[in-house]
């Protein structure tokens, strides 16, 4: 076995320089900054020109009806007109403002939350792209404009006031109730709205897995019983979705019939007022537009109280992704590093938050080091090769290849020096080619390098197109064997220094096998380095150490040591 004590050695690794943005300081910079403030310019617009129609009518029954002046009412009229065609542009502007800002949030933040998503690989990271795209939807349907209206009711009732203080008062109180009946709504729908979301995504999940194991589910005769599961997650989504709706439906229509009830009022305080001699006729229909106007946001937001709520939600859940994503980091790229992998003090996090599922051990690796992986179902082997191939963060510790530290190193870069393959090969959309040369252009001598290493020509050969067969979700659909056979090649393209593979060969026939364990004990001789989870005793004989993780324990010995341990054990038993 050769020494594993590791050596201290500095990192050559660059990473973040900066301050790292938060959702906010986006939406304060110069672009978007500045069409927020046009969509609030468009706004202070539209709500002025909301006085044209009151005023038009209180100077048509104050002026008009009372001179009789059919060329005051003519010029009153084409100046009204004139304005609301000025409104109308305002409240367009306004719409394509918010319309552009979400469009605008798209390019700025699409490609780095999915860049992040795929970095990190967790679902909570995945969700921040589903959230964008509702926050998206949500601007360029005009719904925030209830709450760009909301600061100018004060001026309506400013207005009100002015027409008559009790005429003020009522539309003050009116305000008060609505306001009332939000913060009712919000503690009514808060909880059943964040509930029906998260059950509608675990519905969506179930309905995921099941299209995705469609053939192993009509095999086993599944059919019935997933379909109940769908029906009863979706059940619970609706019946979740409907106690919000109801609640949240009964307070919309509480708080338009107030309105109603405060526009009744309106009229019949001013017609009283009239009697009184207080105010003029016109101040009536004046009076009872401008309550409205002051009315209508705080009606509006609690209309739409739930889908608020939701918004809220995405929001929160964008924020929180976005300061990881919009990361600065300066991604110099590092030259091929020296077949030296080192783990100090690494330790490995489970897949259940908190805890660790292998504590801090220390092993180094040297060049034509292969490793096989053994332990038991579960024991932490497809984790830790994860962990190793900077898919998930480590615990504690660092692990590096060369000098570097793995998981400071752009993944884009560091992907091209490491050979990983999951348990589960998956496929993207695209012909053979492309998914061996992981969608690189113009490298097809290296594709063509990597199939005759994992000796799959054959493979490639009973395909309809050889290297240009279309595969994945549109595309031809492949066997076990050859996706596996795909997978390794993708793994060996570019001729990495370590290779992690996570049991490469369960589904491969006696001649692939064959052909893997000769790749392997080449790999080696020319100084490379690996990982490789494994039961197979073919495979774990080309490698030179076997790594045991049993119970949260790893235990690295020399292939000779622990074939001996075997078979003392087998003995110690048949005894």
């Amino acid at each position: 076995m050769r020494d594993k004590k590791t050596e201290e050695r500095p990192s050559s690794a660059v990473v973040a320089v900066e301050e790292v943005p938060s959702l906010k300081g986006v939406l304060l910079e110069g672009p978007f900054k500045r069409r927020i403030l046009t969509a609030f310019g468009f706004s202070v617009g539209v709500n002025l020109l909301m006085l044209v129609s009151p005023l038009y009518m209180l100077q048509v029954y104050d002026r008009v009806l009372t001179s009789g002046s059919y060329d005051t009412l003519l010029l009153l009229s084409i100046i009204a007109c004139f304005l609301l065609a000025i409104y109308a542009a305002a409240d367009g502007g306004r719409k394509r403002s918010f319309a552009l800002l979400g469009g605008m949030l798209g390019e700025k933040l699409e490609a780095p939350l999915h860049a992040q998503a795929l970095r990190i690989g967790a679902p909570s990271r995945q969700n921040a792209n589903l959230s964008l795209s509702k926050i998206q939807s949500f601007l360029m349907s005009g719904g925030p404009a209830p709450l760009f209206d909301l600061p100018f009711s004060p001026l309506f009732f400013l207005l009100l006031f002015l027409v008559h203080p009790i005429l003020g008062c009522i539309g003050l109180g009116g305000a008060v109730l609505l306001i009332g009946i939000a913060v009712m709504a919000e503690f009514a729908t808060k909880g059943a709205v964040q509930t029906a979301a998260k059950q509608e995504a675990i519905g969506g999940a179930i309905v995921r897995q099941s299209l995705a194991s469609a053939p192993a589910i009509a095999g086993l005769g599944m059919v019935r019983a997933m379909s109940g599961r769908v029906a009863e997650a979706r059940s619970a989504s609706v019946e979740t979705s409907l106690e919000s709706s109801n609640v949240g439906g009964f307070l919309a229509s509480l708080s338009r019939s107030l309105r109603q009830i405060l526009q009744v009022a309106s009229l019949g305080t001013g017609a009283y007022l009239v009697l009184q001699q207080q105010i003029s006729p016109g101040a009536i229909i004046a009076g009872s537009i401008i309550m409205g106007r002051g009315l209508a946001p705080i009606d509006q937001i609690v209309g739409q109280w739930k889908n608020l709520v939701r918004m809220r939600g995405e929001v929160e859940t964008l924020a929180a992704a976005v300061p990881d994503a919009l990361k600065p980091r300066v991604e110099t790229e590092l030259p091929r590093p020296d077949a030296n992998l080192r783990f100090e003090n690494f330790a490995v996090n489970s897949m259940k938050p908190g805890e660790i599922l292998i504590p801090k051990f220390n092993l180094n690796l040297s060049p034509g080091d292969l490793v096989a992986v053994v332990g038991e179902s579960g024991s932490g082997k497809s984790t830790f090769l994860k962990t190793a191939a900077g898919i998930h963060r480590p615990a504690d510790g660092i692990a590096r290849l060369g000098d570097v530290d793995l998981h400071s190193w752009p993944a884009d870069d560091r992907g091209q020096y490491i050979g990983y393959m999951p348990q589960e090969v998956s496929l993207l959309g695209g012909t053979v080619r492309e998914n061996i040369s992981r969608f690189r252009p113009d490298r097809d001598e290296d594709v063509v390098a990597a199939v005759e290493r994992t000796g799959a020509e054959h493979v490639l050969a009973s395909l309809a197109q050889s290297y240009d067969t279309m595969i994945g979700p549109e595309g031809t659909s492949l066997s076990g064997g050859q996706r596996q056979a795909v997978g390794i090649a993708r793994a060996l393209f570019g001729d990495p220094v370590l290779l992690l593979l996570d049991e490469p060969t369960s589904a491969l026939d006696a001649r692939l096998l064959g052909s893997f364990v000769n790749m392997l004990s080449e790999h080696g001789a020319n100084g490379g380095i690996g990982l490789i989870a494994t039961h197979d005793a073919r495979v774990m004989n080309a490698c030179n150490l076997v790594m045991t993780i049993h119970q949260g324990r790893i235990a690295v010995q020399h292939k000779e040591d622990y074939f001996e341990a075997l078979k003392k054990g087998a003995a110690a038993r048949a005894s």
